[in-house]
């Protein structure tokens, strides 16, 4: 297999042949230059995902400089381009439990991956499990079974995350400047006088796009154009193997690659009382394990199962095991013998099952608030353990 620096000399080759007309071309209904089409990023992720299966990206910038729209804009070109990426939003503790992310996604498909905001978020972990962190990104493909990943990974500044998973990046993508970040983005282009001055270009056009909400760029042979902010562009700045160059991010998403996604939407109480009606105590014991060890929502057990958990989870995150004599040995402490097989009435399950997803309705992820009675209703489940 040809190295990351080979596939990556490939990509530039094709690069010189794209660069060699040098006038303008059109996205969104406006006309760029040439270069400023984040179409190119595009071609180059999918070309070395293509190649490796895994493609990571690293986006920095300031608090509200458009980051996560930025990300929704790339994700929403690939899927665009190939439906087959399922588009997957997460944040710092999915990060730190990135193996059980791994294992709970679907084997042998394309998962395109935004960790939002994980500014030191390993920080707080110990430097074994960075290491095992950072080993679990360089062989996701192996544990998703051949899976192809697209990981973008959004920080603050750069040192906000750790150098080993900063090193595996094909592209860091900026979308603000400042002179605190300008001494880390220049160690990634010195000695390269095409990318520095790009760079110096792109700090003009942002500094004058936030002061004035406008911003000139070259489009083509003494051709300027001014933009203005978010219509429908910002300016940002690519950093790859081999230079860096001014591109234009813009507002394009949907339903299925949005932050703030509709989705279909099931009221806590109407979940709560469904598994109450259909497996009485043993389907709400169910839901809130679910709740522990997939949505970190661990205080929903009693004081002393947290205990365990917590003592558990600080295990597994430094050591592997053999998972299948783990399993006998449990069931050692039980007498040797498996659980009795529950055999399921097929027809009531779909019954319920259905009658549950009518009650759903369509809502955007950042309407979905908790209510005090919602919170009643998770502070019951705790009874159901005594």
């Amino acid at each position: 297999m040809p190295t990351v620096e080979q596939l990556m000399k490939n990509i530039g080759e094709k690069k010189d042949k794209r660069n060699r007309y040098a006038g303008p071309t059109t996205f969104m209904g406006e006309e760029i230059g040439q270069d400023m089409s984040p179409n190119s990023i595009v071609r180059d992720i999918m070309s070395l995902n293509e190649a490796t299966q895994f493609s990571s990206i690293l986006q920095i910038g300031w608090a509200g400089s458009g980051k996560t729209t930025m990300a929704e804009m790339f994700a929403h070109m690939i899927h665009t381009k190939d439906e087959n990426w399922a588009i997957h939003w997460m944040g710092a503790n999915e990060l730190r439990e990135i193996e059980n992310v791994l294992n709970g996604l679907a084997k042998a498909q394309k998962h395109f991956i935004v960790f939002d905001d994980v500014s030191n978020a390993l920080r707080s972990v110990s430097s074994q499990r960075r290491a095992k962190i950072f080993e679990v990104l360089t062989q996701g493909r192996h544990i998703t079974n051949y899976s192809k990943l697209i990981i973008f990974s959004i920080i603050h500044y750069t040192n906000a995350i750790e150098k080993s998973v900063r090193a595996q990046n094909l592209y860091y993508l900026y979308t603000s400047s400042s002179l605190a970040e300008e001494t880390n983005l220049m160690k990634l282009i010195e000695g390269d006088k095409r990318a520095i001055q790009q760079y110096k270009k792109f700090k003009k056009a942002f500094s004058r796009m936030m002061k004035t909400k406008k911003f000139e760029l070259k489009i083509g042979p003494n051709n300027y154009k001014n933009f203005k902010r978010d219509k429908p562009f910002r300016v940002a700045l690519a950093v790859d193997f081999e230079s860096a160059h001014i591109f234009l991010s813009t507002k394009l998403s949907c339903a299925k690659c949005s932050r703030k996604r509709v989705s279909k939407f099931l009221h806590p109480k109407d979940i709560v009382k469904s598994l109450q009606t259909y497996t009485s105590k043993t389907g709400v014991q169910a839901l809130a394990y679910y709740l522990a060890t997939s949505k970190s929502k661990i205080e929903i057990l009693p004081t002393r199962l947290q205990k365990s958990l917590k003592f558990v989870q600080a295990i597994f995150s430094e050591y592997e095991t053999d998972w299948d004599q783990l399993a006998v040995e449990i069931q050692k402490t039980r007498g040797g013998e498996l659980p009795k097989r529950a055999y399921m009435q097929k027809k009531l399950f779909d019954k319920h099952l259905k009658d549950l997803k009518a009650k759903g309705i369509d809502r955007r992820v950042d309407e979905i608030k908790e209510t005090p009675k919602d919170k009643e209703i998770s502070d019951g489940i705790k009874d159901l353990f005594k």
